[in-house]
């Protein structure tokens, strides 16, 4: 029975994952078709466009993100798209931090780290998503005080704002 938003929520999310699995099932149906040619896991790769400008913002990214090291270490990377909508800044000595998230007001919460991003060096593509494409600089701003995070960590409450749009391979 659908009779609250979250249950409205929970079959658009059973949908969403339906309408994937479908285009998922169309590629690899593709990509069988052509085995004789090609084998699936080259043909799934040599699909996607290596040319494309957001594909060189995302090789950038990895670059600048985890930087290089010489044990050939094979490593992974999911990049999702996430609406943060209205967030909610909190430090590691904010009491807020343990507090139920008031969700009429946010959707999300923000806790900085002592590094970030080089926001002169952040872009965002026309779609909203933001890339930061720099090393990671101190942060100076004296209203996030004590950092005790390594990362910055964004925290969501609700999945379907999550978009799971590349797992990337590679080697550091």
């Amino acid at each position: 029975m659908i009779d609250s938003e979250q249950a409205v929520k929970a079959q658009e999310q059973k949908l969403d994952d339906i309408l994937e699995l479908e285009l998922f099932y169309k590629i690899l149906l593709v990509a069988q078709a052509n085995l004789n040619r090609i084998s699936s896991l080259d043909y799934l790769y040599k699909s996607i466009n290596k040319d494309d400008i957001d594909s060189q913002f995302i090789l950038r990214y990895i670059w600048t993100s985890v930087g290089q090291d010489d044990d050939d270490e094979r490593c992974f990377m999911l990049l999702c798209k996430v609406a943060l909508e209205n967030s909610q800044e909190v430090d590691y000595n904010d009491e807020k931090l343990n507090e139920p998230l008031d969700l009429t007001i946010y959707q999300s919460r923000i806790a900085n780290d002592r590094q970030i991003p080089n926001p002169r060096h952040t872009i965002t593509r026309n779609y909203g998503v933001r890339l930061p494409l720099d090393q990671l600089i101190n942060c100076t701003d004296s209203k996030h005080g004590y950092h005790r995070c390594a990362y910055n960590e964004y925290i969501v409450f609700d999945e379907s704002q999550i978009t799971l749009h590349y797992l990337v391979q590679f080697r550091r």
